[in-house]
């Protein structure tokens, strides 16, 4: 019950003036939502919003928990606590020297490829999407900067798993190319709330969020 009355007041009448805590991955804190977050900061000025990155497990873990209220992170999600809906198109594309071949064993057997951490669903995808076609690169590493990913694609190291939302930050760079995974690199985003608990005033809220930037 205390949860449910907080959410009760989390939001009062249109001008809004409760506590929203919003966790997202962290590449859509730079590419999908800085325009959007300023948006609704204009239009609900008295809205104390809180906002966090985190990978999509802990995000999905701190949405169970109460922590935050809304999470943007991969899905549709399917869990019997939570809802989602669709936020924002999202694909994985490869990130690769210039100077190399298509990504086939023999390309990727001497170079590392740079991915998400374990605790990112996105990781799941990006191991499948190796197993299924019978690619084992030199090493696999985890690393949280897409700066130093494309640093390292550039120097010639290896190759990098990349949210496409982020190449207009990377690109146009002389020494990288970008592969496209098809299909298998679809990863839209999506807002996620607890199951029962998406009020008007939070509709509100996801109705600002999903306009164009």
């Amino acid at each position: 019950m205390a949860q449910a009355e907080r959410s009760k007041q989390l939001f009062a009448g249109e001008q809004q003036h409760g506590l929203l805590n919003l966790g997202a991955l962290d590449f859509s804190l730079v590419s999908h939502l800085p325009a959007r977050i300023a948006r609704l900061r204009r239009l609900q000025p008295h809205l104390h919003i809180n906002v966090l990155s985190r990978d999509s497990l802990v995000l999905e873990r701190m949405l169970i928990d109460s922590d935050l209220d809304l999470a943007i992170t991969d899905g549709p999600i399917e869990h019997p606590l939570l809802a989602s809906q669709k936020a924002f198109d999202e694909r994985l594309v490869l990130l690769m020297p210039a100077d190399v071949g298509q990504p086939d064993a023999a390309t990727l057997a001497p170079l590392e490829f740079y991915t998400f951490s374990r605790e990112c669903s996105f990781r799941l995808k990006v191991d499948h999407w190796l197993a299924s076609r019978g690619l084992k690169p030199r090493m696999t590493l985890e690393m949280e900067s897409y700066a130093a990913m494309a640093a390292c694609v550039k120097d010639g190291c290896g190759v990098a798993c990349v949210p496409g939302s982020l190449l207009p930050l990377i690109l146009p760079a002389p020494g990288l190319k970008v592969v496209e995974m098809g299909e298998e690199g679809v990863s839209d985003l999506y807002f996620v709330w607890r199951r029962h608990q998406l009020s008007e005033e939070l509709q509100t809220i996801l109705e600002i969020l999903a306009r164009p930037a």
